[in-house]
């Protein structure tokens, strides 16, 4: 697959945080993956890496990312499913990877 110039990327490793995080860890898995696609595709990727579901919320109200990422653990299956219905319902035709 070609790239188009600056295609807006969106990595998530994504935790619940309501009365406390459920995995507090950095998103080191998912930051190697992101790391690897920029050093790949320089300056025709402009990614973004997010942790907290709330900061990826805000991201999607100002942005809608051409490609969508997303970790595959226990704990964040649900929330990472929830925001792939969302980015589908902005446009479906936005690959999800997951």
């Amino acid at each position: 697959m070609e790239v188009n110039l600056s295609t807006k990327v969106s990595f998530c490793d994504l935790t619940h945080t309501g009365q406390l995080v459920s995995a507090n860890t950095f998103p080191l898995g998912m930051a190697m993956v992101a790391a690897y696609a920029k050093k790949a595709l320089g300056e025709d990727i402009d990614m973004e890496l997010f942790k907290y579901p709330e900061d990826f919320s805000n991201y999607l109200d100002k942005n809608t990312p051409q490609i969508a990422c997303f970790s595959n653990f226990s704990w964040n299956l649900n929330i990472s499913y929830e925001f792939t219905k969302y980015i589908k319902g902005l446009n479906k035709d936005i690959p999800v990877i997951w």
